[in-house]
């Protein structure tokens, strides 16, 4: 089984891995909750970094997430969360769209 997708455009191939994107998933699936910290954690560090010191709550959550979860990857939890997050919204917002005017006003 092929585990990449090659997507040729012009002159340049990009290898997209398979795997990777199904275990960002795993880890939304195993915790979603702690997930979306992570993603709101990482998100707010990296915003609030360069004119806000609030930024270092941020970052001891995420000290305290790496500690009692040493084997997780924070960065691939953060991603599968923020794809699986634009999902739903997008599945949501498309059934308020399709459906406006028919079954409700």
């Amino acid at each position: 089984m092929c585990r990449y997708i090659c997507i040729i455009g012009g002159d340049w191939l990009m290898g997209l891995d398979i795997g990777g994107i199904a275990s960002t998933w795993i880890y939304f699936g195993r915790n979603p909750m702690l997930a979306s910290r992570i993603l709101i954690d990482i998100a707010g560090a990296n915003l609030l970094r360069p004119f806000n010191p609030a930024h270092m709550r941020y970052e001891r959550d995420l000290e305290a997430v790496k500690r009692e979860y040493p084997g997780m990857n924070l960065r691939r939890a953060a991603i599968g969360s923020a794809m699986l997050h634009g999902l739903l919204f997008s599945v949501l917002y498309s059934f308020l769209y399709l459906t406006y005017g028919v079954v409700w006003y």
